[in-house]
């Protein structure tokens, strides 16, 4: 997440769907060289989701694991990407101070992880998340491998 603070003031006070269509631009770069796994937290999810909708393709993306993400709970919900054609981890909190009702961060087709007593920045800091987190993008790219994609 910190080597990628350089986008972050790329885009500052880009507005939303701009900032889309950047990300996106930098898949279609990577695209050739490497197979990404994305991670994404709260709004940062949706921006993933988003960023493939625009892209209209799931191409050189391994996975997605999102971290406390209103999947289901806020008006931009609907804008990001339908079905997916990778795997997909919800990893959300049930004691998430931001995500109300919890099952908000639940998405159809994803797998669940749920966190007991952790709260919604601290997903970010969280010894327990991380773990849960690395479990998902070795699950993931363990897939990958066997499957052969």
């Amino acid at each position: 997440m910190r080597g990628f603070q350089w986008l972050a003031k790329l885009v500052k006070g880009v507005k939303f769907r701009d900032g889309v269509v950047a990300f996106t631009a930098c898949f279609t770069v990577l695209q050739p060289f490497v197979r990404l796994l994305l991670v994404g937290h709260s709004m940062g999810g949706l921006a993933i989701r988003a960023a493939l909708r625009v892209r209209g393709s799931t191409a050189g993306i391994l996975g997605i694991v999102s971290l406390g993400t209103l999947h289901g709970g806020t008006s931009l919900a609907p804008w990001g990407f339908g079905a997916f054609r990778v795997p997909v981890v919800s990893i959300y909190s049930t004691h998430d101070n931001f995500v109300s009702p919890p099952q908000s961060a639940r998405l159809r087709g994803a797998a669940h992880v749920a966190m007991p007593a952790v709260g919604h920045l601290t997903m970010c800091l969280s010894s327990r998340v991380e773990a849960k987190l690395v479990a998902s993008l070795r699950s993931i790219e363990g897939g990958a491998r066997t499957s052969g994609a």
